[in-house]
């Protein structure tokens, strides 16, 4: 009997199914530091601007707003506006945030870029600082630097 030569059916199964496991734990982990990056970007964005409220604030005496107004609670975000007093009747007492007082030109977000309504507006209540338009990372729609964003900033501090 002559002997066979090559790769058996079997090993060659085996080969491929490896491989398919470790490309989708792969793609899997990929997907999850895209998420997270851009998780970190919005957090980034959240804090620059807040920071230059509080430095305004700090070397004017007074907080660089504009006009109040009142907006409507998205439904979506409720745990995220529920230290507002205006949450419980669905309206917010806001103000907008006047952008002509502060340095952010390069922040990617709020800016009132493109015709829509994508601004910041800030609460004097609850010194949140909130983005309208909102922005959703893996089906979750943030409006505020809530306590996962922040944890996702490298602050440094000078001692």
């Amino acid at each position: 009997m002559k002997e066979k030569k090559g790769i058996s059916m079997v090993a060659l199964v085996i080969t491929i199914a490896v491989i398919i496991i470790i490309s989708s734990t792969a793609i899997f982990e990929y997907k999850n530091v895209i998420e997270k990056a851009r998780k970190r970007d919005l957090a980034t964005d959240f804090y620059a601007m807040q920071q230059a409220i509080d430095d305004y604030e700090f070397i004017h005496g007074s907080l660089p707003l504009s006009s109040e107004v009142y907006i409507s609670v998205p439904a979506v975000a409720s745990e995220q506006f529920a230290s507002e007093p205006g949450y419980s009747t669905g309206k917010l007492d806001v103000y907008y945030v006047d952008y002509n007082k502060l340095n952010t030109e390069k922040l990617a977000r709020g800016m009132q870029q493109n015709g829509i309504d994508d601004r910041y507006v800030y609460s004097k209540w609850t010194d949140k600082l909130y983005y309208l338009q909102g922005e959703t990372v893996g089906g979750t729609t943030y409006y505020t630097l809530n306590n996962e964003l922040y944890s996702l900033l490298e602050i440094r501090t000078v001692k």
